[in-house]
C-alpha cells in the first residue's frame, strides 16, 4: 500500500512533455544538481529540502514508516510543494545534463583485439517460478522464490558470449510453495552449468549476448528519436515481444552489456534521456550492493516503472529496479524468470585475455571465430542447408550461429570451432566461396 502511495505521488510529479537538450542550466537547475552533489557525497543524508514560500506549504501526514520509505517520500514531496524548484521533468533533465557531462570526460573503454574479451559483473534478484509442462497442483502454480545470483559475463566483438553464474541465495513465498516445488520433481533453483554460446538474438528480441552500440549516433537529438521510433539498428532494442518506451530501451542500453561504447554516446545517452517525458528525479537512494547514487524513474514499458541509480561522478548505471531487459542473462535450470527485480552492475567492465576466463568454461571457449553478415534477400533456410553441407569437413566440434539484424532480410552469422590449432583460412575461403556472405571476419578464440 506505501509503495502505491509512493508510485502515485511520483505520477502526480511527473508532467508529461519533453524538455529542451539547448540552453544554459538556469540557477535553480544548478542548485537542484548542488543538492544532489551533497546528498550523493560520502556520509550524506537525504536531499535538502528549501523552504517553501510564504502561506504555501503543504503538510502531508506519514503513518509509521521505515526510514527508507520516509526519506523517499521526503524527496517526493520536493518535488510536489510549490517552491521555486524546477518541475520534476526540468529537474530531472537538469540532472541528467549535468550527468552526461561528467560520462562525456570519463576515460574510453579499451579496445578489444584478437582473443580479448569484454568482462562483466552483476549482482542480480530474479523473481522466479518453476518451468513445467502439463497439470499443476494449486499450489505449484502459486510458487514463487526470490532467487540473487552473482553473475560474469564475457563477450568478445564477434557476437560470442560467455556466462557464469552463482546463486547466492533462495527464498520461497511459503514452505508450502518450496515443498510444491519440491515434490514435482522439477528441482529446486540451483547454481547453472556455465555456458558459452553465440550472442545473436533471436528474431524476437531475446535472447543472450551483447549489445553492439558502435553505429548508434552520438548527437543526442538523433540519438532520442531512434530511441523513440525504434530504429537503433540493435534488434533487442527495436524488436523486442511488446513495444518499450524510449526510457525503457535507453536503460536496456545502460544495463548491457554492450560493446563499442564510447564516453561521447554515454553522454547522448543521458542528454537524450533528459528529453523524456515522464522522468521523474527521486533523489539519493542506496544500491543494494551499498553504492549510493542519483536515483530517476521512468515507465519503461510492459507496465514497468522502472528506477535507475547512476554514479554522480561518471553518470554509469549503479542499479536497475524492474528493468525491462532480454539480452543479459540465460535463466536458471528449473525457473522461470518471472521478473528481474534488481540489478547491480559491480564495478567496471574490464578487457581480459581468453586465458583469463575460467576453467569451467574450458573446452567451450571458442578457440577460432569467422563471422559474417548474409547479402540482402538470402533466406535463412538457405543460409542453413550450406552449413549442413559444409560443417561436416571441419574439425574440433564446429558449430555455427545466427541472428538478425538492424537491417530486413539481413542477418548476422558466424562459425566457432573448438579446435586446438582451427585453420580458419579454411572456414573463410568456404565462407566466401558460397556467395551467400559479405564482411567477413576471424578470430582466435
Amino acid at each position: 500500500m506505501i509503495a502505491d502511495d509512493i508510485d502515485n505521488l511520483v505520477k502526480r510529479a511527473d508532467p508529461v512533455g519533453p524538455t529542451s537538450l539547448v540552453g544554459p542550466d538556469s540557477p535553480e537547475a544548478d542548485g537542484i544538481w548542488e543538492r544532489v552533489l551533497a546528498a550523493t557525497s560520502p556520509g550524506a543524508g537525504v536531499l535538502p529540502l528549501p523552504r517553501p514560500r510564504s502561506g504555501q506549504a503543504r503538510r502531508l501526514t506519514l503513518p509509521a514508516l521505515g526510514v527508507g520509505v520516509v526519506a523517499a517520500v521526503v524527496i517526493l514531496v520536493l518535488q510536489l510543494l510549490p517552491t521555486p524548484v524546477l518541475p520534476a521533468s526540468s529537474a530531472s533533465a537538469a540532472v541528467l545534463r549535468h550527468l552526461a557531462e561528467r560520462a562525456a570526460a570519463v576515460e574510453p573503454a579499451a579496445m578489444l583485439n584478437g582473443d580479448q574479451w569484454l568482462q562483466s559483473e552483476f549482482r542480480v534478484s530474479y523473481l522466479a517460478a518453476p518451468s513445467h509442462e502439463g497439470p499443476e497442483s494449486a499450489a505449484l502454480q502459486a510458487a514463487r522464490a526470490v532467487v540473487e545470483v552473482d553473475a560474469e559475463v564475457w563477450a568478445n566483438d564477434l557476437s560470442q558470449y560467455c556466462v557464469r553464474q552463482v546463486v547466492t541465495s533462495v527464498a520461497y513465498n511459503s514452505p508450502a510453495s518450496r515443498q510444491a516445488w519440491l515434490s514435482s520433481g522439477i528441482g529446486l533453483p540451483s547454481t547453472p552449468q556455465p555456458e558459452c554460446g553465440s550472442g545473436s538474438l533471436r528474431a524476437d528480441g531475446q535472447g543472450i549476448g551483447t549489445l553492439d552500440v558502435a553505429r548508434l549516433p552520438t548527437d543526442p537529438v538523433a540519438l532520442a528519436k531512434a530511441l523513440e521510433t525504434g530504429t537503433t539498428g540493435i534488434a533487442a532494442l527495436d524488436k523486442p515481444p511488446r513495444s518499450l518506451t524510449p526510457f525503457g530501451r535507453a536503460v536496456m542500453l545502460l544495463v548491457g552489456p554492450t560493446l563499442g561504447a564510447t564516453p561521447a554516446l554515454w553522454s547522448a545517452l543521458l542528454r537524450a534521456m533528459a528529453t523524456m517525458p515522464g522522468v521523474a528525479l527521486l533523489g539519493a537512494e542506496t544500491t543494494h550492493s551499498g553504492a549510493t547514487g542519483v536515483a530517476l524513474a521512468g515507465a519503461a514499458g510492459q507496465g514497468h516503472r522502472t528506477t535507475i541509480i547512476l554514479s554522480p561522478s561518471t553518470g554509469a548505471l549503479l542499479e536497475a529496479r524492474k528493468p525491462v531487459v532480454f539480452q543479459l542473462l540465460a535463466t536458471l535450470p528449473t525457473t522461470g524468470v518471472v521478473a528481474i527485480q534488481w540489478l547491480d552492475a559491480a564495478g567496471i567492465p574490464q578487457v581480459v585475455d581468453s586465458g583469463m576466463l575460467p576453467s569451467s568454461l574450458a573446452g567451450q571457449v571458442p578457440t577460432g571465430i569467422v563471422s559474417a553478415v548474409t547479402k540482402p534477400g538470402v533466406p535463412l533456410s538457405r543460409w542453413d542447408a550450406w552449413l549442413r553441407s559444409v560443417l561436416p569437413e571441419l574439425p574440433g566440434n564446429a558449430s555455427a550461429g545466427a541472428g538478425i539484424t538492424g537491417t530486413p532480410g539481413v542477418y548476422s552469422v558466424s562459425v566457432i570451432t573448438h579446435a586446438p590449432d582451427p585453420d580458419l583460412a579454411l572456414i573463410m575461403r568456404l565462407f566466401r566461396g558460397s556467395g551467400l556472405v559479405h564482411g567477413i571476419r576471424s578470430a582466435l578464440g
